[in-house]
């Protein structure tokens, strides 16, 4: 199925539209495109997409639930084995916590 230059113009602001309204990603799943295709048909017609929250801004669950051991005293060789991750990982959300003035028990502390 070809669609003329019209009704691809007409789809690529579609595109933007949605991707206004829902974000690239959404966007492009509906329309069964890339989002680099999105991105170039939201700047073709001047369209700002929705900016939804990635998950590098957010915590997930389990950093909560790691944070919650280390401040129950467990270490983070523990932790990570507990978590199937690194113990760097829990490391990294142990100095967040520091940097943000959490106070972590010290080894031996409960």
């Amino acid at each position: 199925m070809s669609l003329s230059h019209e009704a691809r113009a007409e789809r690529r602001e579609a595109m933007a539209q949605c991707a206004a309204a829902r974000g690239v990603h959404a966007a492009a799943a509906e329309f069964k495109v890339t989002t680099q295709t999105v991105s170039v048909a939201c700047k073709e017609f001047k369209v700002t997409p929705l900016r939804t929250q990635s998950n590098k801004t957010r915590a997930p669950k389990t950093s909560f639930a790691m944070l919650k051991r280390l401040l129950d005293g467990k270490s983070q060789v523990e932790i990570a084995a507990e978590f199937k991750v690194q113990r760097q990982r829990v490391n990294q959300i142990a100095q967040a916590a520091l940097d943000a003035g959490i106070v972590l028990p010290k080894k031996g502390e409960e």
